[in-house]
């Protein structure tokens, strides 16, 4: 980590982050082939390929087409195959193998195009074997146009709004509704609905080996019920795989078809769709109004027990128990929140730039701030200082800065992996060492809670005083730290350091200022 005196300064102070996270990547396999119009010739003409296919030399004999390149990576919620320029009563079905060697069959479909549309008509998920050519149930018309598309291949890349947690069926929030998130659903109806976010991902990974990103929340009657029965079924996993194969058009009949090809026994009717934004109605999340229009949000933090620590001496593992639930931050405090809260401050080294998280904020400071914070929202103040003590009040029902174990609770859950989102290091979660400044907050994917920035753009002040044997004998229920010390506990790595490990500690005296450390703020729950 950089000293704590940092004299550079951010390139610039508008995050380019922000705008390559709000557009939209639309991309689409296609390779299209017409039928010679000399009958029985294998000669063919392709049309032009669009950016980024390379040219190819299809060939159609029969009720074979051969496409010239080899088709990999396809799953049976995208593929899709399309034959245009056909007669309109022209029907046909094709069988192609999964990576694991059975074969499937694709039938006419209920999804919008100038011809035929041959599409998986199932609810299991499967990853096609590469496929170089497809043999049809009977011969391809002349002139016809035969098309490979892989429908998960549109999507836009969202970032919510601080007032908006995730779209509908947005299960990994990545801003992306694909095949993955249709296997955490239905692996999590398979685990009897659990709420072990563990058990529903390896029951996922074993539905669709493809998986990608890990399940952010558990699906919700909230959120994934489409057809509004007030329950979470298979009848709503049909219904966003239709709404994905027929373009992703909001169109309740047209959706409903596709629907029940999928699956004849869905129930109701589509009364909202996936990728719908979704307020923050959720009771496992809080907002609240600092003024002039700044809020911040929180979420609840459930009880648990986790392995707290790694192999690391000053870091060796341990089970602690978070007894009671708290509210966290769901962002780092921005430089706006810490300005009206304050009054007018904002000490930061990067500035202005009021969504970046604010930083040069001591340990005293960040508890100063927490005090005014409970004064302004009418609540008990957790600190209260005598001489150059400082003591915390931990039944106050005012805001603090969590405890060392519950950061790293809220961080990562007890899954065990260097990092929160796995073990290899993933810029999709968090800032290494980027731009040498600080970013918008929540510009990158959060972790299983919803929480953004734990790992990267500033490291965050906790609680506690820092005493490197302080794991040896800590209290198995609710540690708070030694009672007393040099030097205060930050978490989490910054826009410089990059993504520390889950479980990595680092420490500054109470008055040390630097640009890398900011802080997000806590309160316990009633």
């Amino acid at each position: 980590m950089k000293t704590p005196s940092i004299s550079s300064f951010c390139f610039t102070q508008i995050s380019f982050s922000r705008f390559l996270f709000l557009v939209t990547l639309i991309g689409t396999i296609v390779v299209t082939v017409i039928g010679c119009s000399q009958s029985g010739s294998e000669t063919t003409t392709a049309s032009p390929n669009p950016v980024g296919v390379r040219s190819t030399t299809p060939v159609i004999s029969g009720n074979v087409v051969d496409f010239g390149k080899t088709f990999s990576g396809l799953d049976s919620i995208g593929i899709q195959v399309e034959i245009s320029n056909v007669p309109a009563n022209f029907d046909c079905s094709v069988f192609l193998k999964t990576a694991s060697g059975s074969e499937k069959k694709l039938e006419k479909a209920s999804i919008p195009s100038n011809g035929l549309i041959l599409a998986y008509n199932g609810l299991d998920l499967f990853e096609t074997a590469p496929f170089r050519s497809l043999t049809f149930s009977k011969p391809i018309p002349e002139g016809a146009v035969v098309t490979i598309r892989d429908a998960n291949s549109t999507f836009s890349n969202l970032h919510l709004s601080p007032i908006n947690r995730r779209t509908r069926m947005d299960l990994n929030n990545d801003g992306i509704i694909g095949t993955s998130d249709l296997a955490f659903v239905i692996s999590w109806l398979q685990t009897g609905r659990s709420n072990d976010l563990s058990l529903i991902y390896n029951r996922a990974l074993e539905i669709y080996p493809s998986l990608s990103g890990q399940i952010a929340t558990p699906p919700s009657v909230l959120k994934e019920d489409l057809n509004g029965d007030s329950i979470v079924d298979t009848s709503d996993v049909a219904i966003a795989m239709a709404w994905i194969q027929v373009g992703r058009i909001s169109s309740p009949t047209l959706i409903l078809n596709r629907a029940r090809e999928i699956y004849p026994l869905v129930t109701g009717t589509v009364v909202c769709f996936p990728g719908d934004i979704i307020p923050n109605t959720d009771p496992s999340a809080l907002e609240i109004d600092v003024g002039a229009g700044v809020k911040m949000d929180f979420v609840q933090i459930q009880p648990g027990t986790f392995g707290m620590g790694d192999d690391n001496p000053a870091q060796s593992i341990h089970d602690v128990t978070i007894t009671k639930s708290f509210w966290l931050g769901t962002y780092e405090v921005t430089q706006a929140q810490y300005f009206q809260v304050t009054g007018g401050s904002n000490p930061s080294h990067f500035k202005p730039a009021l969504n970046h998280p604010v930083e040069n904020v001591s340990w005293n400071s960040a508890v100063q701030f927490c005090n005014l914070l409970s004064d302004q929202q009418k609540l008990s103040r957790c600190y209260t200082f005598v001489g150059s003590g400082t003591f915390c009040d931990f039944s106050a029902n005012g805001f603090r800065l969590p405890t060392e174990a519950e950061w790293e609770y809220s961080c990562g859950t007890g899954l065990h992996t260097a990092y929160y989102w796995g073990e290899i290091f993933e810029s999709a979660y968090a800032w290494s060492s980027w731009g040498n400044c600080t970013h918008d907050v929540g510009m990158k994917l959060p972790n299983v809670w919803g929480l953004y920035d734990m790992s990267g753009n500033v490291s965050e002040w906790c609680n506690d005083w820092y005493d490197f044997h302080y794991y040896e004998n800590c209290p198995p229920n609710d540690p708070q730290g030694p009672a007393s010390g040099s030097y205060r506990i930050f978490r989490g790595g910054s826009y410089w350091s990059g993504g520390y490990r889950t479980a990595e500690r680092q420490s500054y005296s109470p008055g040390v200022t630097s640009s890398e450390v900011g802080f997000r703020v806590c309160r316990t729950a009633n």
